[in-house]
């Protein structure tokens, strides 16, 4: 058990390692935490992480592409009109961001332990909270 556990350690630091030689953007550090979060919450092998994140990152990717701001307008200027075709494009959006959901499912429960692949959108929840909390914390 220790030694699985040295084997995975030294598995993330190397990967972290490996990511930030190739990325000099912001968010790098954020990137290196969520990868160190995720394989040791899912408790990905080395295999299973090389399988891993290039599916999760397209996903992210698509997602990020979803998340493209819908205009903004004060509420109490808008039309009916216009507010029906905003929940429209909200509805529509979120249907989207559903399929997608359902797609990394798929791809991953293909390629790493069903159990693991049903936990990646609770691990995403959680390091989403504390990656929030963290934000919080500097602000205060």
């Amino acid at each position: 058990m220790k030694h699985s556990r040295w084997i995975l350690l030294g598995s993330m630091m190397l990967m972290t390692t490996f990511i930030l030689a190739q990325k000099n953007g912001p968010g790098d550090r954020i990137d290196s935490y969520r990868i160190a979060f995720f394989t040791e919450n899912l408790q990905l092998t080395p295999e299973e992480s090389q399988a891993f994140w290039p599916i999760y990152n397209r996903y992210r990717d698509a997602t990020k592409e979803l998340r493209t701001p819908l205009r903004k307008k004060e509420m109490a200027l808008i039309s009916d009109a216009e507010a029906e075709q905003m929940i429209e494009e909200w509805f529509d959006r979120d249907e989207k961001e559903l399929g997608l959901k359902r797609q990394l499912y798929s791809d991953l429960k293909q390629v790493i332990p069903l159990r693991k692949a049903a936990m990646v959108f609770v691990v995403e929840r959680d390091f989403n909270a504390k990656l929030l909390q963290v934000v919080r914390n500097r602000n205060n």
